[in-house]
């Protein structure tokens, strides 16, 4: 049965959906496209989720088909632009316990929502933050194990022609430790810096 009054965030998919290609031909391709560039809208514009939204919308318009591979820059996303009401609801569809972790960094360009957020309230896919001595970036979640996954990086030096001085090879990124985080490492990384701070604080 469906609610009184649906999110604004279900009711404008709604409408892209009753309405969509009336003025053109069909194209699964761009119909698939259009749905899924109005769910990040949105979250842009801040419209309001409810927490089982990501799943009504799955359900009710075909989600599965347009979500993409990589849906979990909707959380990303949600993150970047504020939208807290997005990302309860996309942790919700995945059954996440959000990671939580500060210091860290978010460097997401998502034209003009957001560039460079410092101590992002959850962690997503691209923030970065200092880990056994290394700095790391989230590059995945398994909300299945309930961990998540980052990587410490080294940048390879350019080689050049000892001749001409023309770059032979150029710089390119090459992982050097690949982390899986739980909820349980990050509680006792937190204790740790913790007590680490008081036995500074005792000099």
């Amino acid at each position: 049965m469906r609610k009184i009054q649906d999110s604004p965030a279900v009711q404008l998919i709604e409408h892209l959906w009753n309405h969509r290609q009336e003025a053109t031909g069909h194209s699964w391709l761009r119909m698939n496209q259009g749905l899924h560039q109005g769910l990040m809208l949105a979250v842009k514009l801040g419209l309001t989720f409810e927490e089982g939204d990501i799943n009504t919308i799955a359900e009710r318009f075909r989600g599965g088909y347009w979500f993409g591979d990589n849906f979990e820059s909707f959380y990303t996303c949600a993150v970047v632009y504020g939208n807290r009401s997005a990302w309860k609801a996309y942790e919700a569809h995945r059954n996440r316990t959000p990671f939580i972790w500060t210091p860290a960094r978010l460097s997401e360009t998502w034209g003009g929502g957001g560039q460079g957020i410092n101590n992002p309230p959850r962690l997503t896919v691209g923030c970065e933050f200092q880990w056994k001595g290394e700095r790391v970036k989230v590059t995945s979640f398994n909300d299945d194990k309930e961990y998540l996954v980052a990587q410490s990086y080294k940048w390879n030096e350019t080689k050049n022609c000892e001749k001409c001085g023309k770059a032979l090879t150029y710089p390119k990124q090459s992982i050097v430790h690949r982390y899986t985080i739980t909820h349980e490492d990050l509680k006792e990384a937190k204790k740790a810096i913790k007590a680490k701070e008081k036995e500074n604080a005792k000099g």
